[in-house]
């Protein structure tokens, strides 16, 4: 390493495009924060380049073909998490290794946790899926410098661990270079586990539509007429209230099961 400098790219042509190519490996889905809009996930980027300045005759060096070294004593490509919530950082840390072998080829294998903002669409809550998206890019080279290459589409689900909440659907890393810079979006569509709402939800409210449906078939003068509807009705907005609770504060998207408690709150209210 001796005249190595780790923050000059290295190619021997400064005009030279540098190829990085990258692959992901999903190890989890932690949560989907419904409310804040925010996908917890953690995973593991491959990424693989070329250091011109980094090979050796093995013959010179006890027929080595491989080391290892601390990431900081070498180059890396300034890749962040575009969409992160948090603080938007480079990827890897100081101690992490990095594998070279003799032709100059480097092996970096970061794994983060990942925080990222993710639109969720509630229309069809709890029978909903959602894609959301992890975004790499370069942070500070142009794209003229930096080739974000996808070495394979289908994201490694091998070591992934399933959610109790979310079913992972499909998983895939797609290019989508900016105007300035390179840039990959790692997709994960996802789908919510039904069971627990159909029985704690769905359920329920079918029921209480059933109850709320007798309360007009009563005489008008019934005193059990008065005291079911107001219970139907405190139901109701007890469970607009628990939906209402884990939906995100946005009007672009409405959820339709929220929509039909409204309506059966109005009629209920009409019943009182």
């Amino acid at each position: 390493f001796t005249g190595y400098n780790s923050d000059i790219r290295p190619v021997n042509d400064d005009k030279e495009i540098m190829p990085i190519v990258i692959d992901f490996s999903l190890i989890s889905i932690s949560e989907l924060q419904e409310k804040d809009q925010t996908l917890v996930s953690f995973g593991l980027i491959h990424l693989y380049w070329e250091d011109d300045f980094l090979s050796w005759n093995e013959s010179e060096y006890g027929d080595l073909q491989n080391m290892v070294v601390p990431q900081k004593k070498v180059w890396r490509p300034d890749i962040v998490v575009a969409n992160s919530v948090e603080k938007r950082t480079k990827i890897g840390f100081d101690e992490l290794p990095i594998r070279l072998n003799s032709e100059g080829y480097l092996e970096w294998e970061p794994s983060m946790l990942f925080k990222t903002s993710c639109d969720i669409d509630t229309t069809y809550y709890p029978f909903d899926v959602q894609v959301c998206k992890i975004s790499l890019e370069t942070m500070m080279s142009k794209i003229y410098e930096l080739d974000l290459i996808i070495n394979d589409p289908e994201i490694d689900t091998v070591d992934y661990s399933p959610n109790g909440q979310w079913n992972l659907l499909s998983a895939k890393i797609v290019k989508r270079d900016k105007a300035v810079y390179s840039a990959v979006h790692i997709e994960l569509k996802i789908q919510r586990r039904r069971t627990f709402y159909v029985l704690n939800l769905i359920l329920p409210i079918l029921l209480l539509s059933l109850m709320g449906s007798l309360t007009f078939a009563l005489p008008s003068d019934a005193g059990e007429k008065m005291s079911l509807s107001i219970t139907v009705l405190l139901a109701y907005v007890v469970f607009l209230t628990i939906i209402s609770d884990s939906m995100p504060q946005t009007s672009l998207q409405i959820s339709l099961l929220g929509v039909y408690l409204t309506i059966l709150v109005a009629l209920s209210a009409l019943a009182v």
